[in-house]
């Protein structure tokens, strides 16, 4: 790390938050720490009387981090919470990993509507356009157009996903035949953007939760130990229920997942305040809520739970499908990673149909459950899903003839209940 980057982190803390690190940071080494700090406070004090020992804190940081080694210490011995926020940036209304682009500015296109908005990020780029075109494709500069890998309706326009880019700030769209070419801004770096709150202590190692407050609320901020496992949303789902189908002949699927429940702050008078998703966000997960608790008060903001996934398949293997009425019991473990299942059982309901059940939840994780996870198979023709509590039951179409198949799992998704405490002042 250089040094102008280790003085930026220095400058955006505040004092009572560089007072843990340089605690944290010399707590183990043999120096003589409050002579240090007391010679470089009264040399100061000689060129500017009557600047306060407060002020000073960065200064004398600095000069400690100089005579010790900077380079070397803040890169092994700042604490593991800082550390972990490190190359995340923020865009709109989440947090990415890595350096990121956006449009600052909705584009106002010469059709009709705007380019609305724009995210580019090192997993994928995303386009926001509030008109309809027949035909988008996007250029980034290496020669090559690309066309859009995924479609979904939004609430402010038309979203499209490019996948496996390599992020650019200066982009050309391409709408039904005219280019727009269009300048992104760099997003601000998580940690230089000023400290990073953490939450009260929690028994959960593997995940760093922390806060900054913002002009309506908060922002929260999540790191995960695992870089293949990703935030998908923060709080409780109101019902543990998901429902989802897929359907082979259309190549088509879907699923409806629950909202989650606000997240609950409380004042030491016993008010109690709902902090809601930002109005309209531009980005997923959204990590900025909104509130109309008082600026003045001290607010208790206490996260029940926070929904995490992978993006990637898990294991594949082949099912007998038993004849019509009969049942197996395969007691097949799967694991997921954070929690494991069971294929309980196969029951064939018909020449065509048949039903499975997966028992959920068999680790040793208490605090992880299973919220769903895509099971599809190409040996047959379509299949629904119901996610439950502890159970999910999957029902699946095929042809007549069909008496084995192979189930491919994976794209978990798992509620971590924790019971994060952030103490807003």
């Amino acid at each position: 790390m250089k040094e102008k980057q280790i003085r930026n982190i220095i400058q955006s803390l505040d004092s009572d938050l560089l007072d843990k690190e340089l605690d944290a940071l010399m707590g183990e080494i043999d120096v003589d720490v409050d002579s240090i700090l007391t010679k470089a406070q009264s040399k100061l004090e000689q060129e500017h009387k009557k600047m306060k020992k407060i002020r000073l804190v960065p200064i004398v940081a600095a000069i400690v981090c100089v005579m010790i080694g900077t380079t070397v210490v803040y890169a092994d011995e700042i604490s593991d919470f800082l550390k972990s926020f490190f190359g995340k940036s923020t865009v709109y209304s989440t947090v990415v990993d890595g350096t990121a682009y956006y449009l600052e500015t909705p584009v106002d296109l010469d059709s009709g509507g705007q380019l609305y908005a724009v995210m580019f990020t090192q997993s994928d780029l995303e386009l926001v356009i509030d008109a309809d075109f027949s035909d988008i494709s996007v250029a980034i500069g290496d020669g090559k157009e690309y066309e859009p890998d995924g479609y979904s309706r939004g609430p402010n326009g038309a979203e499209f996903g490019f996948y496996g880019l390599t992020p650019v700030q200066d982009i050309v769209v391409t709408l039904d035949g005219k280019p727009h070419s269009i300048h992104l801004t760099q997003a601000a770096a998580a940690v230089d953007n000023g400290n990073i709150i953490p939450a009260e202590p929690n028994p959960i190692d593997w995940i760093h939760m922390g806060y900054k407050r913002t002009d309506n609320g908060v922002q929260i901020f999540t790191s995960l130990a695992d870089g293949d496992l990703k935030l998908q949303m923060i709080g409780s789902p109101v019902k543990r229920e998901v429902k989802a189908t897929f359907n082979n002949q259309t190549n088509s699927c879907g699923s409806n997942h629950s909202p989650t429940q606000p997240i609950a702050g409380y004042d030491k008078d016993g008010n109690v305040y709902e902090y809601v998703y930002e109005e309209n966000p531009l980005a997923w997960p959204v990590t900025r809520f909104e509130s109309n608790a008082p600026a003045g008060k001290e607010i208790t903001l206490e996260i029940p739970g926070i929904i995490v996934g992978y993006g990637k398949i898990f294991t594949k293997f082949n099912i007998d499908i038993p004849l019509v009425g009969e049942e197996n019991h395969p007691n097949k473990e799967i694991d997921l990673g954070l929690q494991k299942m069971v294929l309980q059982s196969i029951v064939r309901t018909s020449a065509t149909t048949a039903e499975l059940k997966f028992t959920l939840n068999t680790g040793e994780r208490k605090e992880v459950s299973i919220n769903d996870t895509s099971i599809d198979s190409a040996d047959v023709l379509g299949g629904e899903l119901l996610w439950k509590d502890d159970l999910c039951t999957m029902t699946v179409t095929f042809d007549e003839g069909l008496t084995q198949a192979e189930l491919m799992v994976g794209w978990p998704s798992f509620l971590v209940s924790g019971d994060w405490v952030f103490i807003i002042k």
